[in-house]
């Protein structure tokens, strides 16, 4: 496993606002200790060297902390974490297609609700069949192939 780490260039981890921030700290002290040279890990880069890619929405959810008060919860979330001011944050400035945004906010707003006050998905959000092997196929194309080349193209 420590062989695979010294070849990782990046971690990219989905959804991180919804984590403790003692995750993220769990896994750069985990990282650190396993890439140090000597006794000491306190001059190990951050993450060892890993550049780590924290992605999601900080306006979704917060960690989950039971029978915690909000102030509690809020100092649990990443921006909280010792590791923060190390982070560079970077905004998406262009998100999906128009029609999808204003669709995805009626949503979030609760409205454009069916009458079983149920979501409606746009046509270009089904697949052909709904069945499992049709919805892998669709998420996955491909991947009955085998293994494929881990290498991007151009």
């Amino acid at each position: 496993m420590h062989a695979v780490l010294k070849e990782t260039q990046i971690i990219i981890w989905d959804e991180a606002p919804m984590q403790h921030h003692y995750c993220p700290e769990a896994i750069d002290h985990t990282l650190k200790y396993l890439f140090k040279e000597d006794e000491d890990i306190k001059d190990v880069p951050l993450f060892g060297s890993i550049t780590v890619l924290f992605v999601s929405d900080f306006r979704q959810t917060l960690p989950v902390v039971p029978k915690s008060s909000r102030g509690q919860i809020v100092n649990a979330s990443l921006p909280k974490s010792r590791l923060w001011r190390h982070i560079k944050v970077l905004h998406l400035i262009q998100n999906e297609s128009d029609q999808f945004t204003q669709w995805l906010s009626k949503v979030g707003a609760g409205s454009d609700l069916t009458p079983e006050k149920s979501i409606k998905l746009p046509p270009n959000m089904h697949v052909p069949h709904n069945d499992v092997q049709t919805l892998i196929d669709t998420i996955y194309p491909g991947i009955d192939q085998g293994n494929m080349s881990d290498q991007f193209p151009g």
